[in-house]
């Protein structure tokens, strides 16, 4: 049966405070460790240092298998013998952070003494008493007493204690940054750092298998023993008290877990623990993989958002694994994750292994004032600061966002505060009328628009959006770019132009304003503008038109380092490959020239955009290879050229070649289509763009549709069976199409469809017949 204790607070309400204050010096009382055989383990180990206040000389670097399992050999050469050394120089360090790479498991060094020679049916004496298989961080934590014995475990003095473990207990207070990928194990401090912030919300659950006598009652009954704990602190927890196991996916709102008694994770949902969790679930195997999503349970709790967690690397019986009602005990009086597990783990030098930032403690004495004010000025400050603007005292919205930065850490789920900084700005500048409520609403109808391409409707709602707040950032910019886009820069820079009043330094802003200025011609303008683009992560494309700007800047050397550089970042950059070879052109580095021409007409265009960039990429060749005197070359380009001019390779407009593509892909889409075969293919006696000679020789009506640089379709009747099939030629650009076949004769529909990649220089037989297959039109 199912109990649900519904204590002094209700389920979703867990802010408190313990009594015990965190007393931690970071500098002295913290090493990392990271293994540099695994560059994300350093940068885990850095981040965690960053985030906790940790000195990057506080790291031991260790060198060792980038697998989970290390042999004893290796744990003592690798690891314990450089952290003795390293530990020389922090003689007060009491807590211990293994990184995301370290080794978690040690194998057994000797098998031969394991078979019990008497008694062999005793569980201690087959399980414990010769095994010396352990866990990395346990034998870790022993490293004060290094005349400990490795075969068995050994009796924690500090087991059930509450009492702040200190230097004199000798045991180092071991918890790594770990799990599935190094991502996840990065996130574990920050995870923390939230919680402790902001305080924790949830739902509590308990899972245990009413079992009322045996061995496995008394763990079942030790377990219940955490029902006193959440009473204790008056905190509401779910119990579920059957042999049933519950499916942990569909524990709402997920804070704190611990049940038994399955193999492997059974979360059957997309799941999520609530930020702050900490939960276990008892299993013998739970952590035989720390860095599995799926298997065992540590793992896959990581994966799912848990923010510390426990189990066992290898068999622990019962009594090895750590009791989680104590750890809950210690951690809401206050304790770090560190103090509660050490004094929750009975068994030393044995196999639990603890995940989670060491340091983490959210019910720190001191701490819930302070959460609930974070947490109330995270949740509510966005609406108080708009409520500020609408009213027009900009300063005290200033003052509003300025609190919640202060808090220092983002609160998840929070509105970001940026869009209205940016506003408060525009409204120092320009002309009002309405609430950032209404603004907001045109803004993002202007972007829905944009995402279905009606630029007219995005404009609209964008000017809407300048009706209420003339200088808005968002607004000025979303119109600025589709202008400067359509090629109309003069009217996009001055939209853009307004928005750099706003906020001078945007990155998002960078790219569009450095392009209109440069289409305007202001090129000095421009380049200081792209470069700032380009510092900001922005691509090629950007990189060429900076190379153009220092191009006409008569900068030729600079323009060619950087258009060399666009290349390099994106190799099938046109642009970037004009504008080269201009530079090459401009330096008379004829060879140079006609060398990045000639490679940049095989780069075949994507889309239809890329199109008339193609045609002038070969007018350039031609006129490179005219003063290059290469006749060959020339006449090449001249022929090439002369297809551009032919109307069987006229381009589709924009409008025409969105359709057709929506079109062909519910075709190619349609259950029961088939693949199409390979096409036949042959050289051209002359150059030129590639071309489809295309005809029906079968009874059914065909339509041949091609997506890609251009889009195309043509209908073929059905044939007579008199003389020969007409062939019609299609002219195409070179590129990757996606090509649909449709026969029909009657009622019945047949669909070929596949991805074909047309040449230049070739061209391909598309006469279909009754078998479906594809042939070049028969000679005349």
């Amino acid at each position: 049966m199912r109990v649900f204790l519904l204590l002094l607070l209700p389920a979703l309400a867990l802010a408190q405070t313990g009594t015990v204050e965190r007393k931690v010096d970071p500098a002295r009382e913290v090493v990392v460790i990271v293994n540099d055989s695994v560059p994300e383990s350093v940068a885990v180990g850095r981040h965690y240092c960053a985030k906790r206040g940790v000195p990057e000389a506080n790291i031991l670097h260790v060198k060792c298998t980038e697998k989970e399992v290390m042999a004893w050999s290796e744990f003592r050469d690798q690891i314990q013998r450089p952290f003795v050394r390293f530990a020389e120089a922090f003689p007060d360090v009491l807590y211990v952070v293994p990184c995301w790479g370290v080794p978690s498991r040690i194998a057994e060094e000797d098998p031969s003494d394991d078979a019990p020679k008497e008694d062999p049916d005793n569980t201690i004496t087959k399980f414990v008493t010769n095994r010396d298989y352990a866990c990395v961080d346990a034998e870790i934590a022993l490293l004060p007493r290094p005349e400990h014995e490795i075969n068995g475990w050994i009796e924690s003095d500090l087991f059930r204690k509450d009492e702040p473990v200190t230097k004199a207990h000798r045991l180092l207070l071991v918890s790594r940054l770990d799990g599935p990928t190094a991502a996840v194990a990065k996130g574990l401090v920050d995870k923390a750092i939230h919680a402790e912030t902001y305080g924790l919300e949830g739902t509590n659950y308990l899972d245990t298998r009413g079992i009322a006598s045996g061995p496995y009652g008394a763990t079942d009954e030790e377990m219940r023993g955490t029902l006193k704990v959440f009473e204790k602190f008056g905190l509401a927890i779910e119990h579920e008290d059957t042999e049933t196991e519950q499916d942990v996916s569909k524990l709402a709102d997920c804070l704190f877990y611990w049940g038994w008694y399955a193999g492997d994770y059974n979360g059957t949902e997309p799941f999520r623990f609530r930020t702050g969790a900490v939960a276990a679930h008892l299993h013998s195997c739970s952590a035989c993989s720390v860095r599995h999503d799926t298997k065992y349970w540590v793992g896959p709790f990581l994966a799912h958002g848990v923010t510390c967690t426990t189990g066992t690397v290898y068999e622990p019986l019962t009594a090895g694994f750590p009791r989680m009602h104590v750890v809950y005990d210690r951690m809401f009086q206050g304790y770090t994750w560190g103090q509660a597990t050490a004094m929750g783990n009975q068994m030393l030098s044995w196999m639990a292994v603890f995940v989670g930032d060491p340091l983490y403690a959210p019910y720190a004495k001191g701490l819930k004032e302070v959460q609930e004010r974070n947490l109330a000025l995270a949740r509510d400050g966005y609406g108080k600061a708009a409520g500020q603007v609408d009213a027009g005292d900009l300063d005290g919205a200033v003052k509003t966002l300025d609190d919640i930065g202060a808090i220092g850490v983002p609160y998840e789920g929070a509105q970001d505060s940026t869009f209205l900084r940016r506003e408060i700005a525009a409204r120092r500048l320009g002309k009002t009328s309405g609430t950032v409520a209404d603004l907001v609403k045109a803004i993002k109808a202007g972007e829905a628009a944009l995402k279905t391409g009606d630029t007219k409707a995005a404009i609209a709602a964008f000017e809407k959006a300048l009706a209420l707040s003339s200088m808005n950032f968002d607004a000025n910019l979303a119109i600025g770019t589709i202008h400067a886009e359509a090629g109309k820069a003069a009217t996009g820079l001055s939209f853009l132009e307004k928005a750099q009043k706003v906020e001078p330094s945007s990155p998002p802003l960078a790219a569009p304003l450095g392009r209109a200025l440069a289409a305007t011609g202001k090129f000095k303008e421009a380049i200081p503008v792209l470069e700032a683009a380009v510092a900001a992560g922005a691509g090629g494309d950007v990189l060429a038109v900076l190379g153009d700007c220092h191009l006409k800047a008569q900068d030729v050397p600079k323009a060619i380092q950087v258009l060399t550089d666009a290349l390099e970042a994106d190799p099938g950059n046109r642009a970037a490959v004009l504008t080269l070879a201009r530079a090459y052109e401009a330096s008379k580095e004829w060879a140079l020239q006609m060398a990045m021409l000639k490679d940049a007409v095989k780069i075949a265009p994507q889309t239809m955009d890329d199109v008339s960039a193609y045609r002038k990429t070969w007018q350039a060749l031609e006129s490179a290879a005219d003063r290059a005197k290469d006749k060959k070359e020339r006449d090449n380009a001249t022929l090439v050229l002369k297809d551009f001019e032919n109307p069987a390779f006229a381009p589709t407009t924009r409008g025409v070649w969105l359709e057709a593509g929506k079109s062909i892909d519910d075709l190619a889409g349609e259950s029961g289509a088939s693949a199409l075969g390979e096409l036949p293919a042959r050289d051209l006696r002359v150059a030129g763009l590639p071309r489809l000679q295309s005809g029906n020789a079968g009874a059914a009506e065909v339509t041949i549709y091609l997506h890609g640089p251009c889009s195309r379709s043509v209908k073929l009747k059905p044939w007579s069976g008199i003389g020969t099939p007409q062939p019609r030629e299609i002219g195409v650009f070179p590129g990757e199409y996606l090509v649909v076949v449709v026969l029909q004769k009657g009622k019945d529909r047949a669909i070929l469809t596949g991805r074909k990649t047309f040449e230049l220089n070739r061209e391909y037989g598309m006469v279909v017949d009754n078998n479906k297959a594809m042939t070049f039109p028969p000679p005349r």
